[in-house]
């Protein structure tokens, strides 16, 4: 495979288990659980948290106020995710692709 500069995808969901913790596309970062400390117990939001990875990489400053634009490329995302899930079913973990 040839090396890439620049990846092809802009975005990429976060989910444990069945669960979608996180979506990032581009240089955002929106949480809908907060686990500061790992194995804390998931804290699912009543309103997402929204960080900008490159000017805040430690994800300190929730900015989605003052950025809610982001909302609709990420919802999009996981829209078209989810339909292709739909269409394209993921292999139950244990069973061999097919």
């Amino acid at each position: 495979m040839a090396w890439r500069e620049k990846s092809a995808r802009e975005g990429f969901l976060f989910y444990i288990k069945q669960e979608l913790r996180a979506a990032k596309w581009r240089d955002w970062k929106l949480h809908f659980y907060w686990e500061p400390e790992v194995n804390q117990g998931q804290g699912k939001l009543e309103s997402p948290y929204l960080f900008n990875v490159t000017r805040d990489p430690k994800e300190e400053t929730d900015v989605l106020v003052f950025n809610t634009w982001v909302m609709g490329p990420v919802l999009r995302m996981i829209r078209d995710f989810n339909a292709s899930a739909a269409a394209h079913p993921h292999t139950p973990p244990g069973q061999l692709d097919r």
